[in-house]
């Protein structure tokens, strides 16, 4: 995991405004996931055990 983020207006319109971009590395570039608040916890506890 690389980082956390609220989404962009554009983003937005697409996904739940509440959600968080969770940014991961990857081998293939840069791989996002939005995440309600809710389960940003576990989350980001499960890629940290990977």
């Amino acid at each position: 995991m690389t980082g956390t983020r609220r989404p962009t207006v554009r983003e937005a319109v697409r996904l739940n405004p509440r959600a968080r971009i969770v940014t991961c590395a990857s081998d293939d570039g840069p791989l996002h996931l939005a995440v309600l608040p809710e389960e940003l916890e576990p989350v980001l506890g499960a890629l940290e055990r990977g």
